[in-house]
């Protein structure tokens, strides 16, 4: 996880809640990506949770965190490859398919619909999935959260 950006050019409390939503949704994106041995790490480290609850400090949002839950403490004795099973398996290339895809037209009626809407959506404001550093396709959470980054 990069450090949270400090935010001394914002001025006011509406100002510092956008610019830490913005941050969220940046936040999400990358705890959405594939897994590595440093995203591993900076859980089991507790950066992760450090870097969450800064996050939402400043978010005009009541948000539970169940206690423990990413604290990295259950995650102590996980190898990075278990780990990185666990993510397929949940969110990638489960059995019969995964139980909670990433992709938005695994929920849409129309797949391929879905997804010539987003590019005309992402088009719509100058973006180009093309040109994009990630490759993911437009319906991956991890695009569509950093256009939410990106618009707020």
């Amino acid at each position: 996880m990069k450090p949270i950006a400090e935010l001394e050019n914002i001025k006011g409390a509406d100002q510092t809640e956008r610019a830490r939503r913005s941050q969220m949704y940046r936040f999400l994106a990358e705890s959405f990506r594939y897994p590595d041995a440093g995203f591993l790490e900076t859980i089991r480290e507790g950066e992760y949770l450090q870097y969450a609850l800064a996050l939402l400090h400043d978010i005009p949002f009541e948000v539970a965190i169940e206690e423990g839950a990413l604290s990295g403490q259950l995650l102590k004795g996980v190898s990075l490859e278990d780990f990185e099973a666990e993510f397929v398996r949940i969110l990638d290339a489960g059995p019969g398919g995964p139980p909670c895809p990433l992709y938005e037209g695994k929920y849409a009626a129309s797949r391929m619909g879905n997804m010539e809407e987003l590019v005309r959506f992402y088009n719509n404001f100058g973006l180009s999935v093309a040109e994009a550093q990630e490759r993911e396709i437009p319906a991956h959470i991890t695009t569509e959260l950093e256009f939410m980054h990106y618009l707020t």
